[in-house]
Order: C-alpha cells, then structure tokens, then sequence
C-alpha cells in the first residue's frame, strides 16, 4: 500500500503513526503491530484520517476499527472558524458513539491556488487563536474516557504544507506568531507579556 503524509510521534513511549492508507488491507495495522513487537518495541497508535469522500461517518468509524485504527481525525476545508469548531464537536460525539476516539483539529486554513483554483484562504492570527480556546474550553472536556489514546491531543493541521497555505512553521510573513499564538491558549490564561 501507498503510505501518504506520514507523522509521527510518541505518546506513553508508544509510536503514534498518523497516515491515509488508500487501498490498504484490513490487517496491514495488525502486520505492522507484529513487526514492531518482533523488533521489541510496543504497538503503535493508529491514528487514521476520514476525509471528505466518506458518506456516512458511522460506516468510516466502523471501517476505521476494522482495518485496526485505535483513533481518527479529520479537519475542516470550511473557511469559517465556527464551522471547523461544530465539525470537531460532532465528530467526537460520533466517535463516542461508535466506541473510538477522535483528535480534533485546528488547522491555519486551506489555499488551492498552486492548482489554479480559487478558493485559496488563510485563517487570522486571531481566528487560530479562537478555535485553540474552544478546543480548551469545548472539546477537551469531551475527550474524557479516552480508550487507546489514553491522553486527549490536538492536531495542528500542518507543519509546513506550503503547497496548500496552510503551515504552523515559521515563515517570513508570519514570523512564529502560530506557534506563539498556540502556547500561548494551551498554557496560559492570559496572553503572555
């Protein structure tokens, strides 16, 4: 299978891996699991992403688990803060639902300008800034009783996808202020000085 977007990171000295497996067999996580115990390393987190070619989420939760995925996420392509905020909150109501846990997502914006297209937007400072405190204050508290995940997370939708204007990482025109802006509404109540 094709591997796409590959992240990772540890949790509980577990490897995450957050990847699209277009085409994948059912048991390819259970493969991976296997080889990674081989190796004497614990099994990794599957955390999968349901895009918007899926009809019906309760069916992509129930697949999810199947092909052995321990979590999803998925992020909001509206340009519209308050939309991105309802799509999380219904999709951990959803996963709750079918037994699965869910990462929210907060993501800078989407640009599809570098594929001709117009429909290229950028998330404000502050609308970044807005949608991290709902994940404090909406979100997290309904991240409680957590299976696998164990620890409630926060997607950061990307590090640096240039290509499609959406980038947490530093960059000449917005300096570290998304990062600035992030620890700041995860650590602090008030703005840092």
């Amino acid at each position: 299978p094709r591997v796409r977007r590959q992240r990772q990171m540890c949790i509980r000295d577990r490897e995450q891996i957050q990847n699209a497996f277009p085409n994948a067999k059912e048991n390819i996580l259970d493969k991976l699991g296997d080889m990674c115990e081989a190796e004497g390393l614990k099994r990794p987190l599957y955390i999968l992403h349901f895009g918007e070619g899926f009809n019906n989420w309760t069916d992509s939760v129930t697949k999810g688990k199947a092909f052995g995925g321990d979590a999803f996420y998925h992020y909001s392509m509206s340009n519209w803060s308050q939309h991105a905020v309802d799509a999380n909150l219904e999709n951990i109501d959803i996963a709750k639902e079918n037994g699965y846990d869910y990462v929210p997502t907060v993501s800078t914006g989407f640009d599809d300008y570098s594929w001709n297209r117009k429909v290229g937007y950028r998330r404000s400072s502050d609308q970044v800034k807005w949608e991290v405190e709902q994940y404090k204050e909406k979100m997290l508290p309904k991240l409680k009783d957590l299976g696998e995940l164990k620890t409630p997370m926060l997607n950061l939708a990307t590090w640096n996808e240039w290509g499609e204007g959406h980038y947490y990482g530093p960059s000449e025109g917005f300096g570290f202020s998304f990062l600035d802006d992030v620890r700041d509404c995860l650590l602090y109540t008030s703005p840092s000085p």
